[in-house]
């Protein structure tokens, strides 16, 4: 079996955040409260002060009879990160701050990272986190950017 990497780093405490809806949804077939379905297995992610891991709860309608029963998996979003991201958003937040505000190089923001908070972030991340940036701050959206801003929980940093 591989062993991540970010299991290896100092960083990680064992924290898991399990996020789950506070009140449990209702069905907006029959309106009777969902059921906990699964939950999903706990991924890693890069945070600022740590590295953590994120289980989402899946809810789906309990009553067989139901056309609710046979929707697809209901989810809560992800205030922590969007789907299939290594960094949280303070991460992508800071390497922002960094380029933007102190006009480091992507070398610099690198090197910043590791010594600040010993995150070592590769250049190509660097450069897929401003360029969504840039893409936030140019306020050109079109209907396909809309979608794919959407699919990943309508957050731009």
């Amino acid at each position: 079996m591989v062993k991540s990497r970010t299991f290896e780093q100092p960083r990680y405490n064992g924290t898991c955040y399990t996020i789950e809806f506070s009140e449990r949804p209702k069905c907006t077939h029959c309106e009777k409260p969902m059921k906990v379905v699964s939950h999903s297995k706990p991924v890693m992610r890069i945070g600022l002060g740590e590295n953590y891991e994120i289980s989402i709860t899946y809810y789906r309608c309990g009553h067989p009879f139901c056309p609710g029963a046979r929707d697809p998996l209901t989810r809560p979003p992800n205030p922590y990160c969007a789907d299939h991201d290594e960094y949280d958003y303070e991460v992508k937040a800071k390497v922002c701050e960094l380029r933007w505000s102190r006009r480091l190089t992507y070398e610099e923001i690198e090197e910043e990272m590791d010594r600040l908070y010993g995150i070592k972030i590769n250049h190509s991340a660097i450069e897929i986190v401003l360029k969504m940036y840039e893409l936030g701050c140019a306020e050109k959206y079109r209907p396909e950017y809309i979608e794919k801003i959407h699919s990943r929980g309508g957050v731009l940093l």
